[in-house]
């Protein structure tokens, strides 16, 4: 798989990336991160949201249109140079021009998909959606977006994000963002689930494997356990005090429904593509280096992820875990590093991908390819400036 994008949002230089199991993009504000990660949730998603369901070609691109505009806003402020692909596999593509005549966006599609559509207008019933799905896309993924501001809705009940969710969903005007709904309606259809914590989605469950390491996992992130309450959005269990939702650090908010989401994909026969903005926000460093890990125990159990960030913890992190299997071959002594690193969060350097985004909106890959591993002067950047001030301030009195 693979995506193109040029002259759309931030990003003005053309750029090609290759979708990769595990992939991070760092880089400033404002650089163009979430564009990329908004777009490849947009070209995942309507697989299954849009393309298969299509009844006929004219309900289809009016479908596709009203998610872009959701996703990315009005076409008013788009460049008319602007060009948008997508990949699936060889010769399985859907892009996106501006059509300046029109001035309106045009959807092309490639042939298998062209033909497929004709089938689905012909013939709506004689084919199942899983074979569509099989014999074109061969993508079983369920693509989950999880933005950033999660603390500003972990303590709304299930009522309130109802009510939001349906008063903005088909506003055109709407003020909060479409990917923030659509992770408000993810929260609201799982949280009874939770009523009995993580316990009681083990014994709901099957799927779930290494409910230990999961349930230790999340509890040294969260410093306590989620309990959904009927009244309430929920609360935290920490040493037998329940905790209301509003009453948490900010850090604890935001990580929740990170981990929540990740921990009831895992216990349910989905293959999901998560898609997740800076799981750093308001957590300290060494539980930062945790959240990392536990996304990494996830990928490991046959889910794609996608990480935007700028938290030079997270990168080292990653590197750490890229890094140990390679060191694990190296000295031909897997168990040594397994008691340094535990072995389920090793990542695999050939299906991990990283790229930087410059204050110029410029992508470049900042993974070595040779090596493994992200390169140490993205992560070192930022505190080799604050290292030279520092040094230059100690230098200044000697002239």
């Amino acid at each position: 798989m693979k995506v193109i994008i040029e002259n759309f949002g931030p990003i003005t230089e053309r750029v090609e990336i290759d979708v990769k199991d595990f992939m991070v993009f760092t880089g400033e504000q404002a650089s163009g991160k979430s564009t990329i990660a908004k777009v490849i949730w947009f070209f995942e998603s309507i697989i299954k949201r849009e393309i298969l369901p299509a009844t006929s070609y004219k309900n289809l691109i009016e479908d596709l249109n009203s998610r872009f505009f959701k996703t990315f806003g009005t076409h008013y402020h788009l460049d008319k140079n602007m060009y948008v692909y997508y990949e699936y596999k060889k010769n399985i593509y859907v892009e996106i021009k501006y059509d300046d005549l029109a001035e309106e966006i045009k959807f092309n599609f490639s042939e298998n998909i062209n033909q497929l559509l004709k089938k689905l207008k012909n013939n709506p019933d004689t084919l199942t959606w899983e074979h569509h799905n099989k014999t074109i896309f061969d993508n079983d993924y369920v693509t989950l977006y999880i933005p950033t501001g999660r603390s500003l809705l972990s303590s709304l009940n299930i009522e309130i994000e109802n009510f939001l969710y349906n008063l903005t969903i088909d506003n055109p005007n709407s003020m909060i963002d479409f990917l923030l709904l659509d992770y408000i309606k993810i929260m609201s259809s799982i949280k009874t689930d939770f009523k009995e914590g993580l316990e009681g989605l083990k014994n709901s469950s099957s799927k779930l494997k290494n409910y230990e390491q999961i349930n230790t996992s999340a509890h040294n992130i969260l410093k306590g356990e989620y309990f959904y309450d009927d009244d309430v959005a929920g609360y935290l269990l920490v040493n037998n005090k329940k905790i209301p939702l509003n009453n948490i650090s900010s850090g604890q908010q935001e990580v929740l429904w990170i981990l929540n989401i990740l921990i009831f994909y895992l216990t349910k026969n989905y293959k999901c593509f998560f898609i997740i903005e800076e799981p750093e926000n308001s957590l300290f460093p060494s539980t930062q280096k945790l959240i990392t890990e536990f996304i990494a125990l996830v990928h490991n159990a046959g889910h794609q992820v996608l990480i935007t960030t700028h938290s030079p913890y997270i990168l080292g992190t990653l590197n750490n875990l890229l890094y140990a299997p390679v060191r694990a071959k190296e000295i031909n002594n897997e168990e040594a590093i397994n008691k340094i690193i535990n072995k389920d969060y090793w990542l695999n350097k050939e299906n991990f991908g990283a790229w930087f985004i410059d204050s110029k909106h410029t992508v470049s890959s900042c993974f070595d390819e040779e090596k493994g591993v992200i390169k140490n002067e993205v992560i070192d950047k930022a505190s080799d400036d604050i290292n030279n001030d520092f040094d230059k301030m100690l230098e200044a009195g000697d002239n």
